[in-house]
């Protein structure tokens, strides 16, 4: 009898350590269990969005501006696909000048202006919503946006024309990729307006 009690005795003074190795079991798994749950439920929408936006402005760049100086926020496809001969990185990550403004809380518009100046940046695609130091002189020529954005950083890129010289061959270059675009990107501005009002704006009859 007494060895009966003994034995009935150590299994319940094992239940609470049963009980806390099961509940830190849960602790440590529902939150996996949670967040893997989420990411399936969002891997189709990321995917969709990715191919919309990055791996677009990826084609892009390597189809018009494929060695040529361009600025971005956004620069992992475009730095993939393209070999741009300086990629003037608005938040740091591929410009280290960028990194010690952001580092020590300075103005960082006049130092963009100066970097694309002395680098000769033709073209730049940001996130306009997000980004403060983008020079007032660029010019503004075209936007994309992606619906149901699940995974990039903003719903739509803007595009500019940092060299005013080369402005033509940017709208030309927007309006041809234009058809290999996905139809669900919605695009705008200048550069889906009417060929001759941009003539007469510009004064230009390249475009």
């Amino acid at each position: 009898k007494l060895t009966i009690l003994q034995s009935y005795h150590n299994k319940l003074e094992s239940i609470p350590k049963i009980l806390s190795i099961v509940l830190l079991l849960i602790f440590c798994i529902l939150p996996l269990s949670t967040r893997g749950n989420l990411a399936l439920r969002l891997i189709l929408p990321a995917t969709k969005n990715i191919y919309e936006q990055q791996y677009q402005m990826g084609r892009f760049f390597t189809r018009y501006y494929r060695t040529a100086s361009i600025a971005a926020n956004d620069i992992g496809a475009i730095s993939f696909f393209a070999t741009p001969s300086y990629l003037l990185d608005f938040w740091g990550l591929g410009s280290i000048e960028l990194t010690r403004a952001i580092r020590n809380q300075k103005e960082r518009k006049q130092l963009v202006a100066k970097l694309a100046r002395e680098h000769h940046v033709q073209f730049a695609v940001v996130y306009a919503d997000q980004v403060k130091s983008i020079p007032k002189e660029w010019i503004k020529i075209g936007t994309w946006t992606i619906q149901n954005n699940v995974v990039c950083a903003g719903n739509t890129v803007t595009f500019f024309v940092v060299d005013f010289n080369k402005i033509a061959y940017a709208l030309q270059a927007l309006r041809e990729f234009s058809k290999d675009l996905p139809p669900s990107v919605i695009e705008g501005g200048w550069y889906v307006a009417d060929k001759e009002f941009l003539r007469w704006v510009f004064n230009s009859p390249q475009l």
